[in-house]
């Protein structure tokens, strides 16, 4: 059985920096007070640079780490804030037209 998503209803962020990798930028499960959710202290996604400053985001998966333009992310959010609803969205009543 799946097991259910973790729910935060902030993100922490924090810049890391490891040698020959420039500054990144994690994002972490964050908790209301600000901090780190408890329990959940490795980074979720990272946002990272190449060497020619084509910026990525990096999400960590069971599987490895999958990197996508931050771009396509941004367009991703522009699209979802009018598009993306909950299923009680749609069983709402339409008033008459």
């Amino acid at each position: 059985m799946k097991e259910p998503p973790v729910v935060a209803r902030t993100a922490y962020l924090q810049y890391t920096s490891s040698a020959g990798e420039g500054l990144q930028l994690e994002i972490l499960a964050g908790d209301p007070d600000g901090g780190i959710l408890p329990g959940h202290h490795e980074a979720v996604a990272r946002i990272v640079a190449d060497d020619d400053e084509f910026q990525w985001f990096e999400v960590f998966t069971s599987r490895g780490a999958v990197r996508i333009p931050v771009s396509a992310v941004e367009e991703a959010i522009v699209a979802a804030r009018s598009d993306v609803h909950g299923e009680a969205w749609y069983d709402r009543e339409e008033p008459d037209a």
